[in-house]
Order: structure tokens, then sequence, then C-alpha cells
């Protein structure tokens, strides 16, 4: 609550008194709650009304100093220990915190626990999603990260929609929503496996296949699917006799990265397979680097590239969206009203990033993102002062495109690295966003137009670093190629 909002309170204090002379009275105040926005939250239970603003804006902060501080080292724990203990234990540590500010009317201990609050985000935000997407085929990773977006995006539409109309109290809300959900999500992660993508890559094979029947043990046709493909693979590249020139090794070492249908295609096709097995050769040199240490982050040139653009696309999209979420609280009109329709907003945005990334792959989806924020803050720009009528749509189109850029991110950070470092890049990733974030209110307090003259530069940047991303080694567009080729000769002859 806001101290402007004392003008709803009992006795009132002169309105050409300041703060200070206000809060050195000492007079008794009870907070009128039949004033829509009068809440009971923690700002009422740690009495922050004539606490300094700068102590009050240390709270929140130290929530991003955590996120921060566990991005050093939650996402390496991942990749060294797995993805479901390092998932499970901030949930737990995240569930604790929750509780503790429930109960707490301590300002150095809210402050302590919002840290331990942000620094657990790191595992139960980016880790839970990398952990939920090596649990699941590629098909189906995007249309499920979508529908996790969703979800996500309709916590904040709730929220507002509760203190509304429902309740003014917070701390039902946090123990509907926070603490009974973050109960049942820890239950249900102790019966879960391990990734079966983390186990493969850390060659621990049997609970590898233990996991892949976990998940397959209700349809009974696919049991053992796992090494039945293996077999049936090894079998057929025994008898398989390569085309001239090419030796069995050579075709072997190709079995671990094309289909048994789609390599004997290539096999047709001398020109196509010398490529093919030339890309081969070198991703299979890269893996041989990789041994699951820091270095690895470096060690080959493509995964080292992605990893810089993808930290300066995040640092963009995290310091963006804080910047204009912030600038949105001045919008004229019910405070209520514009948080419902700007969050409202990002559910749609959630079903089209997911759509432009399924469709259109990590380059085109994420630059095009990043234009549409760039328009949204360009517009604000130049016709803000002007056609101010017109200023809630374009915030909508600034803030629904660098949204886009986030979940698209999550997207791309969980899909091209490999499992062996892909949680370290997601701290990485997230430590540059959130140091980013930080500076967001400050920038936003600024005189306008520079706050969203900024924005606009910093997204156009974004986009245009965006395209240089390596997506896929050339064998699997090859692949892609010639697959495509053999469908296009086959509905010909069907013709």
């Amino acid at each position: 609550m806001d101290f402007a909002l004392h003008e709803a309170c009992i006795p009132q204090p002169k309105k050409d008194k300041n703060l200070q002379a206000f809060c050195g009275t000492n007079l008794y105040y009870q907070v009128d709650y039949t004033v829509d926005y009068s809440l009971r939250n923690w700002f009422t239970q740690l009495q922050l009304e004539c606490v300094e603003k700068s102590s009050i804006a240390f709270i929140g902060m130290c929530f991003f100093l955590g996120w921060a501080f566990g991005s050093i080292f939650v996402p390496r724990l991942s990749d060294l220990y797995g993805r479901k203990y390092a998932f499970l234990g901030s949930m737990i540590l995240q569930t604790g915190a929750m509780i503790g500010m429930n109960f707490s009317h301590s300002i150095p201990l809210t402050t302590a626990l919002m840290f331990v609050l942000g620094m657990c985000c790191v595992g139960s935000r980016a880790l839970g999603f990398l952990y939920l997407m090596e649990m699941l085929p590629k098909r189906w990773q995007v249309p499920s990260g979508t529908i996790l977006n969703i979800f996500d995006t309709s916590i904040p539409v709730l929220e507002v929609l509760y203190f509304w109309k429902i309740s003014k109290e917070w701390t039902t809300f946090v123990i509907i929503f926070g603490e009974c959900v973050g109960v049942l999500v820890i239950i249900g992660t102790l019966f879960l496996p391990e990734s079966p993508k983390f186990l493969l890559t850390m060659k621990r094979y049997d609970e590898a296949r233990n996991t892949i029947n976990f998940f397959t043990q209700p349809d009974s046709k696919f049991r053992g699917k796992f090494d039945q493909e293996v077999n049936d693979h090894k079998s057929h590249f025994i008898r398989q006799k390569g085309p001239q020139g090419l030796n069995q090794s050579d075709i072997s070492g190709m079995l671990s990265f094309i289909d048994q249908d789609k390599l004997t295609i290539l096999l047709n096709d001398k020109r196509i397979t010398q490529d093919l097995i030339a890309e081969e050769k070198l991703r299979n040199a890269e893996e041989r680097q990789l041994t699951g240490s820091l270095k690895d982050l470096i060690a080959i040139r493509r995964h080292f590239i992605n990893l810089c653009i993808l930290l300066f696309a995040w640092i963009g999209s995290s310091f963006d969206y804080y910047l204009v979420s912030i600038i949105i609280k001045y919008l004229p009109g019910d405070v209520f009203v514009n948080a419902i329709v700007t969050n409202s907003a990002d559910i749609p945005i959630a079903i089209l990033a997911g759509v432009l990334y399924q469709f259109f792959g990590l380059k085109k989806s994420l630059f095009g993102a990043f234009i549409l924020a760039a328009l949204g803050g360009l517009s604000l720009v130049i016709f803000s002062a002007t056609l101010p009528g017109i200023v809630p749509v374009m915030v909508l189109f600034a803030k629904g495109g660098v949204k886009m850029t986030f979940n698209i991110c999550y997207f791309a950070n969980s899909q091209i690295f490999p499992a062996i470092f892909a949680g370290t890049a997601f701290g990485i990733c997230n430590l540059g966003a959130k140091i980013a974030t930080i500076f967001s209110p400050y920038m936003a307090e600024i005189d306008p137009p520079l706050p969203m003259i900024i924005f606009t530069v910093l997204a156009v940047s974004c986009a245009v670093v965006s395209l240089l991303i390596r997506t896929e080694p050339e064998s699997q567009t090859i692949i892609k190629e010639v697959s495509s080729h053999r469908s296009t000769d086959s509905s010909k002859q069907n013709n």
C-alpha cells in the first residue's frame, strides 16, 4: 500500500504535511479497508508507512540479488547431480521461505527471506522448465512449454481479481496458490525419476532405461522399446554395406544421430553421404570434448557463440520487460483494470510465442518478437505526447513483444545446448538477466522519452544479434532436405 493511499486513513494527516511530519507525530491511525486500494499485505504487516523508501526498495531488490546469486551455483549443481534434486531442493526452500514471510513482522527477516526466495526461483522456474523439457519427446516440448507459460501468465490475473473482488488479505492467496501448491509439487516430485536426457549424458544407461520404462509403463507396447530400437539399429548396420568408398565404421559412427530409415535413403547418394559423414565426424569430435566442466562452455565455438548471443537476448528481454512493466503503473485509469488488461494480454502472447517457435524456429521467432517490441517502444517515443489515447495499445505491443522473447529464450536454452551443461547455460543467462533487471526501476524513473529510447535500441540490437544464432549442425539440415525431396517424389509417383 503506497503512502498516497493514507488519504483513506483515520485520522488523516493534513495534505500539506510530508511523510516525515506525519511519522513524527506518533498519531494513532487506522486504515480504511472500505477503499478499494487498501490491502492487508506485508506493507502493513511490517508497518512500512514510515520507513525510508530506499529501505523498502531494498526488500524487493534482494529478490533479484538472490536470483542472481542462485544463478551462480544452483544450475551448476543440476549439471553435476541431476535436475530432480536441484529442483526439489529449490522447491523445499522456496516453500519454507514463503511460510516464513507469512509470520514475519521483522524487516531484516523478511529481507533475508526475500533473498532466499529469489535464490530458489532459479531452481523452481528455470531448472524446473529444463527438467520438464528433458522429460518430454522433442515434438511435445514446445506445446507443453506453451501450456506451462499460459498457466504462469494466468497467476497475476488471478492475483489481481482476488484482491479486487474476493479479499484484501494477502496471506490467504499466498497459502492457497503458493504454499499448498508448493507442498503438492514437492510430494509429486518425490515420485518422479531423474531426467533421462541427463542420465544418458552422464552415461548412466541402466538408470536411463528404467526412467524410460517408467514413463512407458501404462502402455505395454512401448515396454523395452529403447533396447529394441538399439538392437534393431545394430543388426541393420552389421548387415548394411555402405556405398563405394565408405567403410562400416563411418556409417556406424552416424548411428547416434540419424534414424535407420533416413540413413538408408542417404546412402543412395554418395555425395550427400560423404558431406554428412564429414559433419558427423566434426560433431563426434565436438562431443568427445565435453567433460561436464565449465570449460565445455568455450571448448566448442558453436556453443560458446550461442551462449553469448542468448545471454545478450536474456539481458535485453529481462531489462526491457521490467522497464515497461514499471512504466505501466503510470497509465491513467483504475489500477486493477489496467493490471488485468495488461496481464491478460500475456496469455495470447504465450500462445503466439509457442506457435512462432514451433513453425519458424528460434532465429526467426526471436527476431520477430524483438522487432515487435521495438516497434511498440518506437511508437511510444514518437506518438505518446501527441496521441495519448493510444498509449495503452502501444504499451501492450512493447510488453507483448518482449514477453514473447522471454518465453522463446526459455525454449532456446532447453533445446540448443547439450544436456551436460544446459543447466549451467541457464544459470549464466539468468545471472546476466537479473543483474540487468536491478537497473530497470531506476531507468523507469528518468523523464521520458529516454527510457523508451533505451528500450527500443536494446530491442533492435537483440533482434540483429539473434540472427547469428547457430541452431543445428548442417547434417541435420541435409537430412531434412533429403526427406523433403523423397516426400515430394513419392507424392508425384502417387499422382
